[in-house]
């Protein structure tokens, strides 16, 4: 059995009645076992991307421009790739998502194996951004049908993402830090926002919104009337019911074609 590699010639002859054969022989080459990588040898770069294939792992102390198949497991299940060397002997696994990556063998083209490294090799996305600072809504409350005009700080290079607690609440989608709300359903709506930097998404953002409900339109069922007592006296009074109890409202109204309001 071989312990080295090289080329070996077997030969063998035979002897009857002492005399001796000529020989025959065979030619044996023991290919050269790839090393095992290790913690010396294994390298890698992380995705710049969250979510993106961009990262790498990268095998020195390989034979030079030399076909090699390297198994791994990532996050536990088994994989390979064929992959050529370079010109320095460097055996790089490219198109690497986030992950943990182990149990690296190398087997060269005469199917002779390494030993195993364990690793592992984990590779990481970016850090996600922090939550959008600065929220605002303004105005803030209001009542049905105004604009309100939202924003946060601009972080050059984010895309947003704005959404609201129900549809009811008019909100324009907008990839940029500001947006607009306008709804003509009263009620308290939260608006969230996050920002994604380099395909990495922050925690969001919140402000609420109140939409004030409008009071109803007088109507002549609703409106009632008590004349003065006496000429020229003033203690004549109309009446508006269908109202909130104990609820202040300013009354504008017109008088002999003079505007006023009461509060």
């Amino acid at each position: 059995l071989p312990i080295a590699t090289g080329t070996y010639t077997i030969s063998v002859t035979q002897s009857i009645l002492g005399c001796l054969s000529l020989a025959s022989s065979v030619v044996i080459n023991v290919n050269p076992t790839p090393p095992t990588p290790n913690a010396g040898t294994v390298t890698s770069v992380n995705p710049t991307i969250c979510g993106s294939s961009g990262g790498s792992i990268s095998i020195s102390g390989l034979l030079n421009t030399t076909l090699y198949t390297i198994q791994y497991n990532k996050n536990g299940v088994p994989a390979s790739v064929n992959i050529t060397t370079s010109g320095t002997g460097v055996a790089l696994i490219s198109g690497l998502t986030a992950g943990s990556y182990s149990n690296f063998r190398i087997t060269n083209a005469s199917g002779c194996s390494s030993g195993t490294y364990a690793g592992p090799v984990v590779l990481t996305d970016p850090n996600a951004p922090s939550a959008p600072v600065g929220i605002s809504a303004t105005p803030n409350p209001v009542c049905p049908g105004i604009t309100v005009n939202l924003s946060v700080t601009n972080n050059p290079g984010a895309t947003y993402t704005w959404s609201a607690s129900s549809p009811n609440a008019g909100l324009v989608l907008s990839p940029t830090n500001t947006t607009t709300l306008n709804s003509s359903i009263s009620g308290t709506y939260v608006v969230s926002v996050t920002q994604t930097v380099a395909g990495c998404t922050s925690p969001s953002a919140s402000v609420s919104v109140t939409v004030n409900p409008a009071p109803p339109t007088p109507v002549a069922a609703n409106i009632t009337s008590v004349n003065p007592s006496s000429c020229g006296g003033s203690d004549g009074s109309i009446s508006i019911s269908g109202l909130i109890g104990n609820t202040l409202y300013t009354l504008n109204y017109t008088r002999n074609g003079n505007h006023c309001h009461q509060i």
